[in-house]
């Protein structure tokens, strides 16, 4: 990863020193401390005390990893559910894939690409103290030493430490999927995303707790929704079958018991392949639609079973609303 980061970098790239410096102090502060650092080796024609100044300057942009909690302004630890805007989401899945690239770096000893870099950087200073042992030159070890103090501490402090949400991102492409092939058929309706929030490590600049996104569904909501009707939940579970995830599409109604959900859908006869399920739950009324499932089968809903759900679903909202 580059020295000089972008703003929106500045915003979510931990380092492991003094955390709540600014990043432009922090880099100006570095720099100087290395270019003084070198310049002493330099006039002086000895390792130390530059070295130590070297040192000092790149222990400041040791990067610790990126910051991808979900900023989201007051959060409300009774809450368990956040409307976030199409936006957020967006910048939720933008985020995986930076953190993703960024774990690839030339200077993280733990993916192929870095561990040749480091194998090359160790011959590399093998050679310069080989040389000047041979030829007693101290600008081969004063070179060996620097090249030391300013790149190996990037690969065994900068072992990254990032938080990935594959099952997350996994459902987010699921729903947006999905909405690219429904948005049409619900324009009548508002479709709102839901995230669920759970707390993160605590923050020592900023004494608590901050919140990780952790799951995330969609709610559809009528325009002019009958009394007592609550809406209906688009959800996705993460099925693991041998080590490979899947993703089980299902659709939640959800009204207060004086609605009559039950008796209202009981025309509802579903599409081969699914299956509707009635729940209470919580003091409201459930009707579940989701595929069938056997012990091995069903577990994955593809883009035919999602789209025969999402069907029976509007159909039964068409008529609920009418």
């Amino acid at each position: 990863m580059s020295t000089l980061l972008t703003k929106s970098e500045q915003g979510i790239i931990v380092f492991h020193f003094f955390k709540s410096l600014k990043y432009p102090i922090r880099l100006t502060l570095s720099l100087l401390l290395i270019i003084v650092g070198l310049a002493m080796q330099f006039f002086m024609f000895r390792l130390f005390p530059g070295l130590l100044l070297v040192f000092a300057g790149n222990l400041l942009l040791l990067v610790k990893g990126y910051d991808n909690r979900l900023k989201l302004g007051r959060y409300d630890h009774n809450a368990q559910w956040k409307n976030i805007s199409r936006e957020q989401v967006d910048k939720l899945e933008q985020m995986h894939k930076k953190i993703k690239s960024w774990d690839k770096s030339l200077l993280d000893i733990t993916n192929t690409l870095g561990f040749w870099m480091f194998v090359i950087i160790v011959i590399i200073i093998t050679y310069l103290f080989v040389n000047g042992n041979n030829t007693y030159n101290k600008s081969y070890y004063i070179l060996a030493f620097d090249i030391i103090a300013l790149i190996l501490p990037h690969w065994f402090t900068g072992v990254r430490k990032i938080l990935t949400l594959p099952e997350l991102i996994m459902k987010i492409n699921t729903f947006k999927s999905m909405l690219k092939l429904f948005q049409g058929k619900m324009a009548s309706c508002q479709v709102d995303f839901f995230v669920q929030l759970i707390e993160g490590e605590k923050r020592k600049e900023k004494k608590k707790n901050i919140p990780l996104p952790n799951d995330i569904k969609l709610k559809i909501t009528p325009k002019y929704p009958p009394e007592n009707f609550l809406g209906i939940y688009a959800q996705i579970s993460i099925n693991d079958v041998s080590g490979t995830k899947y993703p089980y599409f299902y659709t939640v109604f959800v009204a207060k018991p004086e609605y009559k959900l039950h008796q209202r859908t009981s025309f509802y006869k579903p599409t081969a392949g699914l299956i509707k399920k009635y729940t209470t739950q919580k003091e409201v009324d459930v009707l579940i639609i989701r595929q069938f499932t056997t012990r091995t089968s069903g577990y994955h809903t593809s883009v035919k079973a999602i789209n025969k759900i999402m069907t029976d679903t509007l159909t039964v909202l068409d008529k609920l609303i009418k």
